[in-house]
């Protein structure tokens, strides 16, 4: 599904990335009043934020150049992050902040640069 067109839109494509992976982690805390975080919910909302990171990087690859690095440097750090919360069960979810470490995001940055700078985006 591709709410945008591929096109010109991978900013707005990133944004509905991020709104998802704050959905997920919001769903997972209000299932916290039942104290019962639902796997099954966290599964779909997981399914869904896949496919809007492959649309999302189809559309950052047709973005003019000057406009890429930046939005695909985002784009691997939310990836890096969705896979963190893919792999953390959904009651840990609900206990910790899942982040990335400051040194893994120097070494996204340095990858996008060169992936920038290689032409390999």
């Amino acid at each position: 599904y591709a709410p945008f067109p591929i096109s010109s839109h991978a900013p707005s494509k990133m944004l509905v990335v991020i709104f998802h992976m704050h959905m997920l982690c919001f769903k997972l805390r209000v299932k916290t009043v039942s104290r019962t975080p639902d796997t099954k919910q966290k599964t779909i909302i997981e399914s869904e934020i896949e496919e809007d990171f492959k649309v999302a990087l189809m559309g950052i690859k047709k973005l003019p150049k000057s406009s890429r690095q930046g939005v695909y440097l985002a784009y691997l750090y939310y990836q890096k992050l969705f896979i963190k919360i893919k792999r953390t069960p959904a009651q840990k979810i609900l206990l910790e902040r899942i982040r990335i470490p400051n040194l893994k995001k120097i070494v996204l940055m340095l990858q996008s640069v060169v992936r920038y700078q290689t032409n390999l985006l």
